[in-house]
């Protein structure tokens, strides 16, 4: 920590987690509540908010669970949030499925209709019941995209919901200034349960290592960062794995002709018109582990 920083603490606050029944979810609201925070656990399955709730409580924290489908539920959930200290600081939006399919023409539609329902509409609805609460805190949400919007096979459902989840995030961002809340989102990669219900296979040498090296718990800390009051950046999107943490941006290569299309075909397939691969995804991982 640098000289005259202060360590970043939640102490009074009351930081909302959906999606915390499991992995990601469950590392954040424990670091949250390690941190001070009375962290409100949202899980559809009430069993396991619960037990999240339960640990938090017996590691001496402050914890309340608080079940619920995250669309269709999302007033009651603020609602079991504001009721625990009257105020809300933070919401961070991970609840999501794994969605690990190959584009069928007979049954996109439904696939798609069903990712964004969970992961795109289920941020929106929370954001939209979270958001008069976090106005009057200065709050700040997180929410959670994937480095699958910029192409992952098997996974254009998901990539689709998480695409959307990065575009909200940043015009958010632009009106959220306004009313002084401040939406920031995650790209995460970490060995979850997710992993296996994308294809991963349990046991098997690439789990190990993933296990090893990419904990659910390595993306907490980043997560705490953003949802605190100590962020003063707004509308950014930030990939973490690890123990790593990066700003990720969007970035255009240098203009050139495009008058008529063989102009235009010229331009786009020439060396200095295509896009340039700084770093494969083996490099991108090889300086994650000398990071690390």
């Amino acid at each position: 920590m640098a000289p005259g920083q202060v360590d970043i603490r939640f102490d009074g606050q009351v930081v909302l987690v959906s999606g915390a029944g499991r992995g990601i979810g469950r590392a954040h609201a424990r670091l949250l509540a390690d941190r001070g925070a009375h962290v409100v656990v949202n899980d559809l399955d009430r069993d396991v908010a619960t037990e999240v709730a339960q640990e938090i409580q017996d590691a001496g924290g402050q914890a309340t669970a608080a079940a619920g489908d995250v669309v269709d539920d999302a007033s009651a959930i603020i609602g079991n949030a504001l009721d625990v200290g009257g105020r809300l600081d933070a919401l961070v939006n991970n609840a999501g499925v794994a969605w690990d399919q190959p584009f069928t023409p007979s049954s996109a539609v439904a696939e798609v209709e069903r990712v964004l329902r969970i992961h795109t509409l289920g941020t929106v609805a929370l954001t939209a019941a979270a958001w008069d609460a976090l106005a009057v805190t200065n709050g700040r949400i997180v929410n959670t995209t994937s480095g699958a919007v910029t192409g992952l096979r098997n996974s254009t459902a998901y990539a689709a919901a998480k695409g959307a989840i990065l575009g909200f995030t940043r015009s958010l961002a632009l009106e959220a200034a306004d009313v002084g809340i401040r939406v920031n989102a995650i790209m995460p990669m970490a060995r979850t349960r997710m992993y296996e219900l994308a294809g991963g296979i349990a046991g098997s040498d690439e789990d190990h290592w993933m296990q090893q090296f990419f904990p659910a718990e390595a993306i907490a800390p980043t997560v705490v960062f953003l949802a605190s009051d100590a962020v003063s950046f707004n509308g950014q999107v930030i990939e973490t794995s690890g123990w790593t943490t990066a700003h990720v941006e969007l970035a255009v290569t240098p203009y050139l002709a495009a008058g008529t299309p063989e102009e235009a075909r010229e331009s786009l397939s020439s060396p200095g018109g295509g896009l340039t691969v700084v770093a494969g995804l083996a490099e991108m991982l090889a300086a994650k582990m000398v990071v690390s």
